[in-house]
């Protein structure tokens, strides 16, 4: 890692997401009460449960409406996360430039690891990990002094008279080669931003809250979304559970290599150092 990687300390707000994906367990909501009574003594005191609606491909293909489950494990603090249900597990953690990568890594790991020893996870189709980095217009640096130019969109004819209202969004995907760990990984990066002040995207907030957060006052906020994970096909258990270090440190070196070295501007790295 770089020196100036390691000098970030006044960057933007980011929540930092581990997942695993497993074969489903149906009768998952058997084993919560001794997976919750573990997590409150973990550090993880406040819990509930939500159902939200999906979409899955019926017999035929066909779309089918769903009810998927699942159950909330937070800190304190509200700001470190689990979100449980019958497919995956997914630690969200807000204060992610509080505390080493490794240590949230091991954090994952070792409930994970815990979980497995409750249900006896079968098989293991995907490890993803995602960061995502909030970035605030202020009166004196536009985003776009901030971001790659690269990351910005197109340009557009100049003999138009344009409005004021412009919102930029960018997305690619790559696949990538682990070499050491001899595996291939799908990256995927995004921009997006919103009007609205809101602090995260759609999909990310702390439990328990009533909504998502903005920042006050409320401005353009850019999101600089960053996405890898290995899909398997039917892998077993100990092949991808006993190298979930050093799996999730190759996907984070990837995501750090694409912000500090493309998606970011030096002026960017002046600032939040």
């Amino acid at each position: 890692m770089s020196e100036i990687k390691k000098v970030l300390t006044n960057g933007p707000p980011s929540v930092i997401l581990f997942q695993v994906q497993y074969s489903p367990i149906v009768q998952i909501e058997e084993y919560i009460p001794v997976f919750q009574e573990y997590m409150r003594k973990n550090g993880y005191p406040l819990y509930h449960s939500m159902e939200m609606e999906i979409v899955r491909a019926g017999r035929h293909g066909e779309p089918k409406k769903a009810v998927l489950e699942q159950w909330i494990f937070s800190s304190a603090d509200t700001q470190k996360t689990i979100i449980l249900d019958s497919e995956a597990i997914t630690y969200q953690a807000f204060d992610a430039q509080s505390l080493p990568f490794d240590t949230l890594l091991q954090n994952f790991i070792s409930i994970v690891r815990e979980l497995d020893s409750i249900v006896d996870i079968s098989l293991v189709s995907r490890l993803g990990l995602r960061n995502i980095n909030s970035i605030q217009e202020t009166p004196n640096v536009s985003w776009k002094d901030l971001v790659g130019k690269e990351f910005q969109g197109p340009l557009l004819p100049t003999n138009i008279q344009w409005m004021e209202n412009e919102l930029s969004v960018f997305s690619m995907q790559r696949g990538v080669v682990l070499t050491d760990l001899a595996i291939n990984s799908n990256f995927k990066v995004t921009l997006a931003q919103n009007t609205s002040g809101m602090k995260y995207p759609h999909g990310i907030q702390c439990f328990p809250t009533t909504g998502p957060e903005f920042y006050e006052p409320k401005s353009k906020v850019t999101f600089l979304d960053l996405d890898h994970f290995v899909l398997f096909t039917a892998a077993p258990k100990p092949e991808v559970l006993d190298c979930l270090f050093e799996t999730f440190h190759a996907l984070h070196s990837v995501i750090e290599d694409v912000f500090f070295e493309t998606m970011i501007t030096d002026k960017a790295k002046k600032l939040w150092q």
